[in-house]
């Protein structure tokens, strides 16, 4: 069974969101979830920054995983923009449109490789979008300066074990990511 909706208001009754979730029998049915799942990767990024804002980090990763998402296309700026970031010379608020797509590409992917939290953390603020003092209570970390750590060493995880890795990784003279 493979998530393909969730409702955007939480039940009466049971306080929590309903989930869609399909399975082809046979061709038709496949095809069937096929579309339905390549219609929920195209929507669901994007509604988890506003009426699923408050959906679980954790539901929201395990949602995402094996998502049809495709590799984002990283000109050489984003590249630069997520080796800066990593590295800490770049602010978080300036790298927001090349992080957002290497981000969601690399939950679809399940993140392999982070620590615990990291991927609730990158699901919060990166595609959530949630505020740092809210990230502070709801993830345990004591908050921006903490939180803006984490992501930094979530975003030199993830580009390192990336086919694809931020510009500069190869020019270890031109401070690449190792």
């Amino acid at each position: 069974f493979l998530p393909v909706r969730v409702s955007f208001r939480r039940g009466a009754a049971s306080g929590t969101h309903s989930a869609m979730l399909l399975r082809g029998l046979g061709p038709a049915g496949q095809y069937l979830v096929t579309a339905a799942r390549q219609r929920f990767a195209v929507h669901f990024p994007a509604q988890l920054a506003d009426p699923l804002k408050g959906l679980e980090p954790g539901l929201a990763v395990r949602l995402m995983e094996g998502m049809p998402v495709a590799a984002p296309v990283l000109d050489t700026r984003a590249r630069d923009d997520l080796e800066a970031f990593a590295h800490g010379r770049r602010l978080y608020e300036a790298v927001m449109g090349s992080l957002r797509p290497f981000v969601l590409h690399a939950l679809a992917g399940g993140g392999e490789g982070l620590a615990p939290g990291m991927a609730e953390l990158l699901m919060a603020r990166v595609v959530q979008q949630r505020p740092w003092a809210e990230l502070a209570s709801l993830l345990g970390i004591s908050g921006r300066a903490e939180g803006v750590q984490c992501l930094r060493s979530a975003v030199r995880l993830l580009a390192a074990r990336n086919s694809d890795p931020p510009a500069g990784s190869e020019r270890k003279d031109a401070g690449g990511m190792p």
